[in-house]
């Protein structure tokens, strides 16, 4: 299984999260949906992992993080015919 996020950025400051917006010193990554797709499908077929937890930090407000978590994974699904598990944590 493979946890990843589509950001590790977050406008949120709940404090027991370590991406936190309070952890100023914290380096941020952000994975555009094709990327994250793209490594999440050569992972898969290297046999690394078989399913994906995806998660996000908040950035541009809820609605805009989860639609980038639903485009990654439409992604996986209609372009890399992935068809086994997923599990989206979306806010």
């Amino acid at each position: 299984m493979l946890k990843a996020m589509v950001t590790t950025a977050c406008e949120k400051n709940c404090y027991y999260c370590p991406f936190r917006a309070g952890r100023g010193q914290m380096r941020r990554e952000t994975f555009r949906p094709d990327d994250l797709a793209r490594a999440f499908d050569d992972i898969q077929r290297a046999k690394i992992a078989d399913g994906l937890f995806l998660s996000s930090g908040i950035v541009n407000g809820g609605v805009t993080s989860q639609d980038k978590i639903i485009d990654t994974v439409e992604i996986i699904r209609r372009k890399y015919h992935y068809r086994g598990y997923i599990h989206l944590k979306i806010k």
